[in-house]
């Protein structure tokens, strides 16, 4: 017996695959071709007998091979010693032999679908990232020169401005800061997706980073009438990104600030609690409703609320510090009533203080 795949691929006349598609009916519909005697001349012609005594078939059996929705070849058993009757459990077999065939074709066309769709979205990914990252740049620039010249003009010695018209370059002053914070998140964003934003461990005094998150948030609680309290324990260090750390509690920050109505009041806890690190902001603000919480670290979220309608931004603040949380082998969460608050919380492990437990602890994290 021989066992041909004949595929449906052009083949060229004199090709062995050309007379036996020709020969069985390879290209018909999708049923089984069953021929006991090549020989038969009331089914044959003569030319037609000639070609399979010329390939040594006596009886032969096909079966398609489907992949989708099309053939794409056929199995086919030939006896070469004489003419056969082939039963159908010998039919059901190629028909299971065809189908199991037809449906690993199928699966590697679709891996390899698969595998070529993946390649191109990563390709577009990268051409994304690449743009937002030159367009944040490129926009830095031209707005930190603007404000730069605002900031000239509404200088208190100033005597060419009016107060009406200090007033008006304030706002211009607020919203460009809030647009140079945009940026930021942009470029971080993207720096973040191209695996470019690791962070750098070292030892990190708190007391320094919560200061400088405090002071860059000042003036906006200020303007907005807002309390502001602080409830730090001191001389707390980890190892982290000072960086990464001071960007992430300023998100969480200038977030309680946005969604704080005037008179509200912020309070920033730090303390070390249960062998974690906690950060914890909390605000009287205007709350986040239970059904959004789940989505609030995801990229360009933004809660609904008229409040939050009101304010810039494009929803990647929290996002990223999810992201520097998650860096740094910490976690973030939120506990929110609509209309009462929101407490955030970000915690961080202990830096270990002795050299052989932080050796422990590597070796269990690599095993």
């Amino acid at each position: 017996r021989a066992v041909n795949i004949a595929r449906l691929a052009p083949v060229s006349p004199g090709d062995e695959l050309f007379s036996l598609i020709h020969l069985i009916g390879v290209t018909d519909d999708r049923n089984a071709v069953v021929i006991e005697d090549t020989t038969d001349a009331a089914r044959f012609s003569t030319e037609q007998r000639a070609a399979f005594e010329e390939l040594s078939m006596s009886a032969v059996l096909k079966y398609p091979i489907v992949v989708g929705a099309r053939v794409a070849g056929a199995l086919v058993v030939s006896e070469q010693t004489g003419s056969r009757s082939w039963s159908d459990g010998e039919v059901g077999l190629m028909e299971g032999f065809a189908r199991e065939i037809g449906r690993a074709l199928d699966h590697a066309l679709a891996y390899q679908l698969q595998n070529q769709m993946v390649e191109r979205l990563g390709v577009l990914d990268r051409s994304k990232n690449d743009f937002l990252s030159e367009v944040s740049r490129e926009l830095r620039g031209p707005l930190a020169s603007v404000l730069g010249y605002i900031e000239l003009l509404t200088d208190e010695a100033s005597e060419t401005v009016t107060d009406e018209q200090r007033r008006m370059l304030g706002i211009v002053e607020r919203n460009g800061e809030q647009l140079l914070e945009l940026i930021a998140d942009l470029l971080t964003m993207s720096k973040m997706e191209a695996g470019e934003f690791e962070p750098k461990l070292a030892s990190v005094d708190l007391d320094r980073v919560i200061a400088q998150a405090w002071d860059a948030i000042a003036p906006a609680a200020a303007n907005g009438g807002l309390t502001l309290q602080l409830n730090v324990e001191p001389g707390i260090e980890l190892d982290g990104d000072e960086k990464q750390i001071e960007r992430a509690l300023r998100n969480i920050l200038l977030n309680a600030v946005k969604f704080t109505p005037g008179g509200g009041r912020i309070d920033l806890f730090a303390r070390v609690e249960g062998g974690e690190i906690l950060l914890q902001v909390r605000d009287t603000g205007v709350g986040i409703a239970a059904r959004e919480l789940d989505d609030l670290f995801t990229r360009f979220f933004s809660a609904s609320g008229v409040r939050r309608r009101e304010t810039f931004g494009a929803g990647l603040g929290l996002y990223i510090v999810k992201q520097i949380v998650d860096g740094h082998a910490g976690s973030v969460s939120v506990a929110s009533v609509l209309g009462h608050g929101s407490t955030f919380t970000m915690r961080f492990p202990v830096r270990p203080k002795h050299p052989s437990r932080r050796a422990s602890d590597e070796r269990l994290v690599r095993s």
